[in-house]
């Protein structure tokens, strides 16, 4: 799910979009933080061994183009959103933990790209971590919160996803102050295709209603 551009928000009206402006810088440095933060403390589990490249971590904007995801107020698409914040995750980071390190978006502008040219990036490039950015929708008004999904059935990389969520729905939580809601299991595309190559989660960044 998810939110549109800068460009396209210039439509909402005068209101509006010094709204959306104001909050979105906030909570992308508060993702930002979490993110790196947490890349951090995991370098020792997922990269203590030697590499003979630069490391290589991919993240996912989720939906695109004609795939808009969740829609918020004032027109907020969640396409948008996510992308808008994976942009400033990877903007200037040429290391990671000390490491050369390459950091990718599966896409960088608005447009649809199928999930399976999402992983078939993972497993060309050989990537070491995937992270697939996105927010929740939910039609209970009251439901709120963080929540990260690993793959529903064992593989190698299994303990590593686990891990990987529980760090990040905690630094979410702590840094952005909203409910925690777990580390779940789904059989989504992008997880299943990567059970064999990297550990890789999926965030749901938080609901979109939240986002004013």
């Amino acid at each position: 799910m998810i939110l549109n551009d800068f460009k396209s928000l210039q439509i909402l009206g005068n209101k509006a979009v010094p709204l959306l402006i104001t909050q979105k810088p906030k909570i992308e440095m508060k993702l930002q933080n979490v993110i790196f933060l947490l890349i951090l403390l995991k370098s020792c589990v997922f990269f203590g061994q030697v590499v003979d490249r630069p490391l290589r971590i991919v993240i996912d904007p989720g939906h695109g183009g004609m795939d808009s995801g969740a829609q918020g107020e004032h027109g907020i698409l969640e396409k948008d959103l996510v992308l808008d914040i994976a942009k400033k995750l990877i903007a200037g980071q040429k290391e990671f933990d000390g490491k050369p390190a390459e950091y990718f978006l599966t896409r960088y502008t608005d447009t649809l790209i199928s999930l399976g040219d999402r992983t078939k990036l993972a497993r060309t490039l050989q990537a070491d971590l995937f992270i697939s950015l996105h927010f929740n929708d939910a039609s209970d008004k009251k439901a709120t919160g963080v929540e990260v999904y690993a793959y529903n059935q064992e593989n190698p990389y299994l303990k590593q996803s686990i891990w990987l969520g529980h760090l990040l729905e905690k630094r979410l939580v702590t840094l952005t102050s909203q409910k925690g809601r777990g580390v779940k299991f789904a059989n989504f595309q992008v997880l299943r295709e990567l059970k064999n190559v990297c550990p890789a989660v999926l965030v749901e960044l938080g609901f979109i209603k939240d986002i004013r």
